[in-house]
């Protein structure tokens, strides 16, 4: 094999491992890049979920705090329903006590 030859050789294979590094340095920015990428976009989906979280919380307690008054208003009117049948019942009651105290 001739000198030129073994230069030529080792020229292209110099070239060539050049070339490799340049591809892996490559290959490896990219892959870089893509986990920098699907960080930020992991972050934009977690804090539109935090903030669709924050809605639909603040949507149940305010169906909550809705339904609650529902139930106090209903308690308030049974209650208010309850005294005035005690109270209409409160003076039969009292004519049947005197009576029967009065006639023994």
């Amino acid at each position: 094999m001739s000198l030129e030859s073994i230069r030529t050789i080792t020229e292209a294979e110099a070239k060539a491992n050049l070339e490799l590094e340049n591809v892996k340095t490559q290959a490896r920015m990219v892959v870089n890049r893509a986990a920098a990428r699907s960080k930020e976009i992991a972050e934009q989906y977690r804090q539109k979920a935090l903030a669709e979280n924050k809605k639909l919380m603040e949507a149940a307690e305010k169906q909550a705090e809705s339904d609650m008054q529902a139930v106090l208003e209903k308690a308030a009117s049974d209650c208010e329903t309850l005294e005035a049948k005690a109270g209409a019942r409160l003076e039969t009651a009292a004519g049947l006590i005197v009576e029967r105290i009065v006639n023994g």
